[in-house]
């Protein structure tokens, strides 16, 4: 009883670990993709800028 209580404790313990590193980890996920989102999000505004600055040149040249 006494073996199964103490093996029990140890089982535990070791699930704590488990599921606090899994927890750690989840994190560091979770910010890895929101900073590449943030990246994401600024190449799109870029590529958007680049277009709408060649739509603007081609106007100009047109009207010259």
């Amino acid at each position: 009883m006494v073996e199964d209580l103490q093996e029990n404790t140890v089982e535990i313990r070791n699930a704590k670990a488990l599921l606090a590193d899994h927890v750690k980890k989840r994190k560091e996920i979770q910010v890895q993709q929101e900073d590449l989102e943030a990246q994401l999000k600024f190449a799109e505004s870029i590529r958007d800028a680049k277009a709408n600055a060649d739509n603007l040149q081609g106007q100009l040249e047109w009207a010259e």
